[in-house]
């Protein structure tokens, strides 16, 4: 006689139903998780919190929802922190190269701030980890060029090779030659600025849309060599009506004050930073409020010069500004326009 097939069909039933609920675990109500670096670069983590909001309890210990954890613990400068949840997302998934990568610019955060022997057991563990991840990835630009900038500067004694080095600008050539234009840039910058300048522009002409932090580094060696139209213009992308980067607002106010140009512009940019919250390691309000009130003397309003300036000190008065009554004068020759 045949034996009813129910235990079959219970068994096909019951791994169907789990596999249903797994994937089900596996999505978040907003299920497009957005652009970790673009919203940092933004300094807009709405979005970022708006997806780790609709994920709920059930997803807290899977490998994306320790990831934005561990971006926004390095939002708070919580590195350790950051660090921790990375290596549990990792323990889940250790064949995804972006925990690794991830996880490597946690740690560089970390060197800059430790010494001796912790700060070579933290440069080990980012080469380790930048080589897993560009394992996992072959042609991942940026971890080709966090390796190779590694190689450059890093002693031998933590696993720093001229020859790995030279191995990966070979890779970075063929996969991101803008990369490598400018990870040359950085190396010519107190050597050689003209050349660096050079250097970033190119860089800039491949690629559609750069790291906010190329413009900003490129429009910083315009200034200091004397060319501030190309300083200014190299910030009017990251100043535009979205704001694609908030720290460049200052950084316009600051080469326009310096400059005597394009100071209305620079004014009302300021005057935009100065409605958001300065981001670790931005600048502060107190310089941006110093920055205005230059610009305000420059065009002759001396009464909000020296409110701006008073402002200025209020917010940092650890900073050390100008004289009172030289921010009270205009600046002769300046363009206001």
């Amino acid at each position: 006689m045949r034996k009813p097939a129910f235990p079959l069909i219970l068994f096909v039933l019951l791994a169907l139903g789990t596999d249903a609920l797994a994937r089900s675990v596996e999505a978040c109500a907003v299920e497009t998780l957005p652009d970790l670096e673009r919203a940092f670069e933004q300094r807009d983590l709405a979005p970022v919190r708006a997806w780790l909001g609709s994920c709920g309890e059930a997803l807290a210990e899977t490998p994306d929802v320790l990831r934005v954890r561990a971006w926004l613990a390095r939002r708070e400068q919580l590195t350790d922190e950051a660090v921790e949840l990375l290596a549990r997302a990792i323990e889940q998934d250790p064949s995804r190269a972006a925990l690794y990568f991830d996880r490597a610019a946690m740690q560089r955060e970390q060197l800059e701030r430790t010494g001796g022997l912790k700060a070579l057991r933290i440069a080990r563990r980012l080469r380790a980890d930048l080589e897993t991840a560009l394992e996992l990835d072959p042609e991942h630009p940026a971890t080709l060029e966090a390796l190779y900038a590694f190689h450059r500067r890093a002693p031998g004694i933590v696993g720093g090779s001229d020859r790995r080095a030279e191995e990966l600008a070979e890779r970075l050539r063929q996969v991101d030659p803008a990369r490598l234009l400018h990870r040359h840039a950085m190396r010519l910058r107190n050597e050689d600025r003209e050349a660096a300048i050079d250097s970033l522009r190119r860089a800039l002409a491949l690629v559609e849309r750069a790291p906010a932090e190329w413009r900003m580094r490129l429009a910083r060696l315009e200034a200091e060599v004397g060319n501030a139209d190309a300083a200014l213009a190299a910030l009017e992308p990251l100043v535009s009506e979205a704001a694609l980067h908030p720290p460049a607002l200052n950084e316009f106010g600051r080469i326009a004050a310096e400059t005597g140009q394009r100071l209305r512009e620079a004014l009302g940019l300021l005057e935009d930073y100065l409605t958001r919250e300065p981001w670790p390691g931005d600048p502060g309000h107190g310089e941006a409020w110093w920055h205005k009130a230059r610009v305000l003397a420059a065009l002759g309003e001396r009464e909000r010069a020296l409110e701006a300036l008073k402002c200025a000190q209020r917010e940092n008065p650890a900073l050390e500004f100008g004289d009172l009554a030289v921010v009270g004068r205009p600046v002769a020759g300046v363009r206001t326009g």
